[in-house]
């Protein structure tokens, strides 16, 4: 008995197959992370500037600098990561087709979604698994190919076209 190797999905937006968010969508998001990490800084700095409750507002300064910047940080190395994985599957990825074997439901961040399970095939890549989570759309359904690009070393994938 055979066993199918698995593939590692590599998003280029966490909700919808195949959208890409831009420069203008990526500068928003680093944006909205360099926010956060600057906000406690910000609050005590401020706080230190107005004479009535400034201990209390550098102390808040201080806390929400130590509970938003670990988690500002871990965003942006997160998103840069995921980032780097998908120019490198487009740098040197081989076309293939991604085939919907199954459809289930899936959570999708705050929305009901659907995860797919595809079979991948194409010329110069051995055939591989891989599990998808995306919203619904009526095209999405048990039979329907999907073109992909496929890392021809480590089975990193990404759906194009959609």
């Amino acid at each position: 008995m055979s066993t199918v190797a698995e593939g590692r999905y590599v998003p280029e937006s966490p909700t919808v197959l195949g959208e890409r968010s831009g420069s203008v969508g990526t500068f928003s998001v680093y944006l909205a992370l360099l926010f956060m990490v600057l906000a406690g800084p910000g609050v005590a700095v401020f706080g230190t500037v107005v004479q009535d409750g400034w201990r209390v507002m550098a102390w808040a300064g201080l806390g929400v600098t130590l509970f938003m910047t670990p988690l500002g940080v871990f965003f942006m190395r997160s998103l840069a990561r995921s980032r780097k994985a998908e120019r490198r599957v487009r740098e040197v990825g081989v076309p293939a087709t991604a085939e919907i074997v199954a459809v289930t439901t899936a959570s999708v961040g705050e929305d009901t979604g659907v995860e797919l399970t595809l079979r991948v095939t194409g010329a110069g890549v051995r055939p591989f698994t891989g599990k998808v989570s995306c919203l619904p759309d009526d095209d999405l359904r048990v039979g329907t190919t999907l073109d992909a690009l496929v890392h021809p070393t480590d089975n990193a994938f990404t759906i194009v076209g959609r």
